[in-house]
């Protein structure tokens, strides 16, 4: 590796550590990690009134834009209100925005939770309660952490489990394969190596789906065939359908009172994991 590129990867690492252990504000961004010469990035949004002496749970959301660090600030200050830590991550490290990079973002979400639970108690983050939440392709990026068992970056510790401990997922892509013309086109047969669907086991994350029934990408039906695959592999798995909602339907500058409402359907399921008081 070029001496000048360590230098300053290991200049930011220095910079981690000290802000991670700065908390006297109440949010702070911070590097996960060094892609080539590309720092990717992750927002920490902390409790307010933090306690130090305490863990709390982690929730990792991943976007399904490019605006990865703003789309569910809205979630993450409202959830970290509850008693949870929120991370925001960038997961793309692609100059070409168009380009799905559907390896390299899968790579790059697994590398974020594992920077978080090697990190757990900088963070203080209970590192066996760390919750991914994604919509539409970010949705594909925290299922997949979950289930997909390649697309690793070899630079990560991979001792260290990306699997979260639970899941939800907001209008995701759960199905790569033929039913999604773009992305299978690009990926052909290869899909079945990184497509959720196609590679539940037992022993997933407790795992809930909000979706429209309005959806113009992705057929409800394909959203319960998903859940009926878990539950015949003794997954917990939950769906809650939003009548005559369209893709994003979640995004709280669509409908407040939407919006509210997808905040009130996963903190009940969080408060059904003991993972938040209700």
């Amino acid at each position: 590796m070029n001496r000048k590129y360590l230098f300053i990867i290991l200049f930011i690492h220095f910079i981690i550590q000290v802000k991670a252990q700065d908390i006297s504000s109440i949010s702070q961004t911070v590097v996960y990690k060094i892609s080539d010469t590309i720092a990717l990035k992750m927002r920490v949004i902390y409790p307010p009134n933090l306690d130090k002496s305490q863990n709390y749970p982690g929730m990792v959301f991943f976007s399904g834009k490019w605006d990865h660090l703003n789309q569910f600030t809205p979630q993450a200050t409202y959830f970290s209100s509850k008693g949870i830590v929120c991370f925001l991550v960038q997961h793309y490290d692609q100059v070409d925005k168009k380009d799905f990079a559907v390896w390299s973002r899968t790579a790059n979400a697994k590398s974020s939770i594992r920077h978080i639970r090697a990190n757990a108690r900088q963070y203080f983050v209970d590192s066996n309660k760390l919750i991914a939440v994604g919509g539409s392709s970010g949705g594909h990026l925290a299922a997949a952490s979950a289930f997909i068992q390649g697309c690793n970056d070899p630079e990560d510790d991979l001792s260290i489990s990306p699997k979260p401990n639970a899941l939800v997922l907001l209008n995701p892509v759960v199905d790569l394969g033929p039913i999604d013309p773009e992305i299978y086109g690009m990926l052909g047969e290869k899909y079945l190596e990184i497509s959720p669907l196609q590679n539940i086991t037992p022993n997933a994350p407790p795992t809930i789906i909000l979706h429209g029934t309005a959806d113009q990408f992705i057929p409800v039906s394909v959203i319960e065939y998903f859940r009926d695959v878990m539950r015949a592999q003794n997954n917990r798995c939950e769906v809650i359908l939003y009548e005559d909602q369209r893709h994003g339907f979640f995004d709280y500058k669509n409908s407040k009172e939407i919006y509210e409402k997808t905040l009130k359907d996963i903190e009940n399921f969080l408060v059904s994991l003991d993972y938040i008081a209700k």
